[in-house]
């Protein structure tokens, strides 16, 4: 069977993949997860949590792994690579 495309339609772009941490904020905010719980949920006090949100702080790769776990992703989502 032979696919003939669409006329007028143009395949939409593949849009750059998001940053890991603008994939965090959104997840964070779509799960209503305050600092407190993404920090239980890193292992981690409430105040690192908050830093890392903020770009201060680097999300590591157990970060990631814990991270990957809870939104039912891979980890390397939230490494940039």
């Amino acid at each position: 069977m032979r696919c003939d495309p669409i006329p007028g339609h143009r395949p939409a772009k593949a849009d750059k993949p998001a940053h890991p941490l603008e994939m965090l904020r959104y997840l964070v905010e779509e799960n209503g997860i305050t600092t407190r719980e993404l920090g239980k949920i890193l292992g981690v006090d409430h105040s690192v949590a908050a830093r890392i949100l903020t770009g201060d702080r680097s999300i590591t790769v157990e970060h990631a792994k814990k991270l990957g776990v809870r939104f039912k992703v891979g980890p390397v989502l939230f490494l940039g690579l």
